[in-house]
């Protein structure tokens, strides 16, 4: 596939293997749905959140603080 231009800056054939193999090894994704009905609170929330992720690492190491590590060993 080669580089294109999108007025974003051109990226090599290499340095796209090298961000899909790094995204693979080092990068996870949760999703969380919300539901327009029951959860609007919290989406009306979320919409004034500048940085998203950051909030949940942060309320999430806070709860891990208060009650320990996952079911699972990890975290």
């Amino acid at each position: 596939m080669p580089a294109r231009h999108d007025g974003m800056d051109m990226v090599s054939e290499s340095q796209r293997r090298a961000a899909d193999k790094y995204q693979k090894s080092y990068i996870q994704q949760h999703v969380l749905k919300l539901n327009v009905r029951t959860d609007m609170d919290i989406i009306r929330f979320l919409w004034g959140v500048d940085n998203k992720n950051a909030l949940f690492k942060r309320l999430l190491r806070e709860e891990i603080k208060r009650n320990g590590t996952g079911k699972d060993g990890t975290g």
